[in-house]
């Protein structure tokens, strides 16, 4: 947990990380729909955090507390309006719905270990989610998943954070 965290962030300029959780797989083969609703919850926790982060940016913009920054970076969606410089409460925000976004997104990625590939494994006809739990349980494919998801997931941060620029400022326009 510590290891992935400081090698991506000196080789990819961000980190990536995880936590640990029990988990039987036992108890998730003989409830695979379960098991995919409760990997599901992980990333519908990142999204619920990142709303009321949105939201209460949202708010702290049509109050006249924040202003739009003239650059945006991932830690500044909005600087204070008294002073234009970032305040705690600005910071934290833009922190919380944009490492929530990015990790709700990762984690959904369908590739094993990640939860994108338990939930995946709902939608396909139980034979074919069948042979994809066996794929998963392989943890030779897992560090495969983990390394594609490392070298995929960096091309589409841009895009991603564009997409958050436009929804905490419509109607702006950033470089």
């Amino acid at each position: 947990m510590l290891v992935v965290p400081l090698l991506t962030s000196f080789t990819q300029g961000w980190a990536m990380g995880w936590a640990s959780a029990p988990y039987d797989p036992l108890w998730a083969e003989r409830h695979h729909q379960r098991a995919a609703l409760m990997a599901a919850a992980g990333p519908a926790g990142n999204f619920l955090i990142a709303l009321v982060a949105l939201l209460a940016l949202r708010a702290g913009l049509m109050a006249g507390w924040f202003v739009a920054p003239e650059r945006a970076f991932f830690h500044s969606l909005v600087v204070n309006a008294s002073d234009g410089g970032q305040g705690l409460v600005g910071t934290g925000l833009s922190v919380l719905l944009v490492l929530n976004v990015f990790v709700g997104l990762f984690n959904l990625l369908p590739l094993p270990p990640l939860d994108g590939s338990a939930v995946f494994s709902i939608f396909l006809p139980e034979e074919h989610a069948q042979r994809w739990r066996e794929v998963q349980s392989n943890g030779a494919i897992s560090m495969v998943g983990l390394l594609v998801a490392w070298q995929v997931f960096p091309l589409i941060t841009g895009p991603l954070f564009s997409m958050l620029l436009w929804l905490v400022h419509p109607g702006e326009s950033y470089s």
